[in-house]
């Protein structure tokens, strides 16, 4: 697969070390929130991908997002927060680091099924979190790196509706690394023709693919 790249095990061991700031050495204060929650409900498109990503991994399953500036912070209250019903914000010399968000709102998985009854056609999300059923991935330690090397061109007007999001998501991930799992994808050629994956590639500056030795994709992984 010549639009793959596989790295070497001191690659590999580069990336993972220059890979994440999570604060994981400061001390971090907990508070919880409420968001200004509305009978109305309204997905964004910025809200359905952390929606489908959060239910990709499990019903009880916790969201982070860094947080580096203001405005970054008032767009996850306003279209992220609101569709939890635990909302919580990390704090570190009073500067917020991170928004942590889990228990999706039921009327939320409502509304997330109309939208996915009334699509005409999968988009990006649905290819990433939808197309197939998310089973469990078996842990392992052998797990093999590719940079993704092509840099394919794809119909950006179709996915405009998306920019704001990969906006918003490369300013919280620009001092750490994104990785997320995609539901049921497994290495082969016909990722060279995903739109998904190229948009993701389109919008970071480097992308890398993990998999098991099976070829099962354990995360993208991008950088910004």
């Amino acid at each position: 697969m010549h639009w793959l790249r596989k790295l070497s095990s001191l690659e590999k061991k580069e990336l993972l070390k220059g890979g994440n700031n999570n604060h994981s050495d400061e001390m971090l204060r907990i508070k919880r929130i409420v968001p200004a929650y509305s009978d109305k409900i309204h997905i964004s498109p910025l809200a359905e991908f952390f929606l489908r990503l959060s239910l990709s991994s499990g019903e009880t399953n916790v969201v982070y997002i860094p947080i580096t500036n203001q405005e970054d912070y008032e767009i996850a209250k306003k279209e992220l927060a609101i569709h939890f019903q635990d909302v919580k914000v990390a704090y570190c010399d009073n500067t917020i680091k991170q928004l942590i968000l889990q228990y999706i709102r039921e009327e939320t998985l409502q509304y997330l099924n109309k939208i996915n009854i009334n699509k005409e056609e999968p988009d990006i999300i649905t290819e990433l979190f939808m197309l197939s059923d998310s089973n469990p991935i078996p842990q392992t330690n052998d797990v093999n790196i590719y940079e993704t090397m092509h840099k394919d061109s794809i119909n950006v007007e179709r996915f405009k509706f998306l920019d704001d999001s990969f906006v918003f998501i490369s300013s919280c991930y620009k001092n750490q690394d994104f990785l997320f799992t995609p539901s049921g994808w497994s290495l082969s050629d016909n990722l060279k023709d995903s739109n998904a994956l190229s948009f993701l590639e389109h919008h970071s500056r480097r992308s890398f693919l993990w998999t098991n030795n099976d070829n099962q994709i354990l995360y993208i992984h991008l950088k910004f």
